[in-house]
């Protein structure tokens, strides 16, 4: 899960303050934690925005970067199948 940061709320007193920063930290810990397995959503195009070491799911039919239905890593300027 991707840390989204909450805006602190406006006249807190100290202790306030403090409730919103541990539990900040806490989401934080929480997006970073190491995870026993992932869901990859089912893609039927290739995503607008492709980053180095990107994996996706493709669908292999309306979207078959080489090697038909399955995982892919982005290496390069191509699509790697897992």
């Amino acid at each position: 899960m991707p840390y989204i940061p909450t805006q602190c709320p406006g006249g807190v007193d100290l202790d306030g303050l403090r409730k919103w920063v541990e539990e900040e930290f806490l989401r934080v810990a929480q997006s970073t934690a190491v995870v026993d397995n992932v869901r990859y959503n089912v893609l039927y195009a290739q995503p607008v925005y492709r980053e180095e070491g990107m994996t996706v799911f493709a669908d292999g039919t309306v979207w078959n970067p080489g090697g038909g239905r399955g995982l892919y890593q982005r290496t390069g300027s191509a699509w790697v199948k897992l």
